[in-house]
């Protein structure tokens, strides 16, 4: 009995490399019409006699019921029922026969149910998850005439991206390959830009090889826009692909360099075992693939105008009718408030922040303390925030008294900043008059002035309604919804002034992790710098966050004036 080898080929780049084989099956059809896709099955001896439809296994026929809404598992029977229009592998009711050669076992797998913790697996009965994408047969798949494979071809297209070479990431493609197999490698390298850059061609090597390896590289060319290189340079690049020196090459702009060679599979025969072949080419971009995955580009622009940012004032309830449900809620809110708005710890945030209580003393004798851009951090506040405890009355006067003298010493040291003040209280004013406070507020230099009335009754409402700039510019909140309500007037903040928050940038969790994310960062004096990162770079270099149900763009690795463009690629719909 034939065994096969399996290989699998990951393509490693320093940019993420398409490899795209010629396609000799409808895959996008397949996936539409089965859930079970086909694999060469070398290592077994199966067919049919056309006229009766019976079964062979080399040695005799069996009726096999059911065998016409079944599905027999070689390349001819899969393409006569989907280019024909045969039902075997269409109507949803199929399920899959297999046995090996001079074996009395069946096994059946019902469709979209196999996996390899079947006992079908362990028996050596194995269906691949994708049609195989790079096979190419004669004969007609009958038991008088069977199929034969002819070697797979791997073309392998690479662009550059403005002749720029950045730094390492890898990318992965499969493919089947029997033991025995001479793999044909054709890699074309094109510079799109229009300078000069270097790419290396360098090594291929077993990952997980169990001790097994290939031969050396045969057959193989070199040329450079259809023109053969000599003979020394080929033999370079062959001794090349086994080691790590590599062999580099400089391609003008339109250059387009095409290397060709031969990697034959070896091992022992009758075994059966996966390896991963790698074969790396340094500063190359990809083309698309659309095989497997999409690309997404997202524009994430961190600040539009880093020189306008808000002088904010947020002024918080503290009285004895905060109950705990509403203080905690209110802290978690308020912090989130905080940490959206204030883009850098330090002196390089844009944003301004004055934090008023009501009775609590913060900083000294006064109940108000800012950040002054240096030693006041907004950590240090979110901390004064955490801290604070309900008690006293709820007096609107000196409260307000302190959100003006606070936003007068913000907008005295930031004065191309707008100005804000966030007003939130759980009840009517306690104390004076507080007219002349609030005027001074609404005409201070456009100060637009945001209040939430934090689970009040109707009179507390109108009253707080009063007190905003418009009714527009009022919110009712609870403790359910008190941090939509924040993150809300953050967001109409960051738009007054122009400026994009901090807010979290997610991606799909759906991305393809063998394709690289690649991000662009404009800084403001133009230039762009690119960083070019494998999934498993980003995460481990902290450019990626993985959450729950998504991930999340790490934010703070950049800073306030930077415009980022994130490409990565989604993975297709099953």
């Amino acid at each position: 009995m034939e065994k096969k080898l399996h290989f699998i080929i990951i393509v490693l780049l320093f940019f993420p490399l398409v490899v795209s084989a010629t396609v000799y099956l409808n895959y996008d059809k397949a996936k539409l019409s089965t859930s079970s896709y086909i694999t060469s099955m070398k290592r077994y001896k199966w067919y049919i006699d056309p006229s009766t439809k019976y079964f062979y296994d080399g040695n005799v026929f069996n009726n096999k019921i059911g065998f016409t809404k079944g599905g027999f598992l070689n390349l001819y029977e899969y393409k006569t029922s989907i280019f024909e229009g045969k039902t075997y592998l269409n109507d949803q009711l199929n399920y899959w026969t297999m046995t090996e050669k001079n074996s009395s076992s069946n096994y059946i797998i019902a469709s979209g149910n196999y996996s390899d913790s079947l006992n079908t697996a362990k028996l050596g009965a194995r269906i691949t998850e994708y049609v195989l994408r790079s096979t190419k047969v004669e004969g007609s798949g009958t038991y008088k005439d069977p199929w034969v494979f002819i070697e797979p071809e791997f073309n392998v297209k690479v662009n550059f991206a403005n002749s720029t070479i950045i730094r390492s990431s890898s990318i992965t493609g499969d493919d089947t390959v029997g033991y025995g197999d001479v793999i044909v490698y054709t890699v074309e390298v094109k510079n799109v830009g229009e300078d000069s850059s270097e790419i290396k061609a360098r090594e291929i090597e077993l990952v997980n090889a169990i001790g097994r390896t290939v031969e050396s590289p045969t057959n193989v060319s070199v040329t450079m826009n259809g023109t053969a290189y000599s003979s020394a340079i080929a033999n370079s690049v062959a001794q090349s692909i086994l080691s790590s020196n590599g062999y580099s090459f400089t391609l003008a702009g339109g250059d387009v360099l095409t290397i060709k060679f031969n990697v034959k599979v070896i091992g022992n025969a009758g075994e059966t075992i996966s390896n991963q072949l790698v074969y790396s080419i340094d500063g190359v971009e990809p083309n698309p693939d659309p095989k497997n995955s999409i690309s997404i580009e997202k524009l994430i622009y961190y600040s539009e105008i880093a020189d306008n940012g808000a002088n904010i004032v947020l002024a918080l309830d503290d009285s004895g009718s905060m109950s705990s449900a509403k203080l905690n809620a209110l802290k978690t809110a308020a912090n989130q408030f905080i940490d959206t708005l204030m883009i850098n710890d330090g002196s390089n945030y844009n944003n301004r922040l004055c934090i008023v209580t009501m009775n609590k003393a913060i900083d000294g004798t006064k109940k108000y303390k800012c950040t002054d851009g240096s030693t006041v951090t907004p950590q240090s506040l979110k901390t004064i925030i955490t801290n604070l405890t309900a008690s006293g009355l709820t007096p609107y006067d000196t409260t307000l008294a302190d959100c003006y003298t606070s936003l007068q010493s913000l907008y005295a040291a930031n004065q191309n900043n707008s100005n804000f003040v966030v007003f939130l209280s759980d009840g009517v004013p306690n104390g004076g008059d507080y007219s002349t406070q609030e005027n001074n507020i609404k005409t201070y230099y456009g100060t637009k002035m945001y209040t939430i009335g934090f689970s009040v009754n109707s009179s507390a409402k109108t009253i707080l309604e009063n007190l905003a700039t418009a009714k527009s510019y009022y919110y009712d909140a609870s403790t359910v919804d008190i941090s939509n309500v924040f993150s809300d007037i953050a967001k109409k903040i960051s738009e007054l002034t122009k400026q994009t928050i901090k807010g979290v940038v997610e991606i799909s969790k759906n991305i393809d992790k063998s394709r690289n994310l690649i991000i662009e960062v404009k800084r403001s004096d133009g230039t762009i710098n690119t960083i070019v990162r494998s999934y498993v770079d980003a995460i481990n270099d902290n450019y990626l966050i993985d959450k729950v149900t998504a991930y999340e763009i790490n934010i703070k690795k950049f800073v306030a004036t930077d415009t980022i463009t994130v490409k990565y690629y989604l993975l297709k719909d099953n």
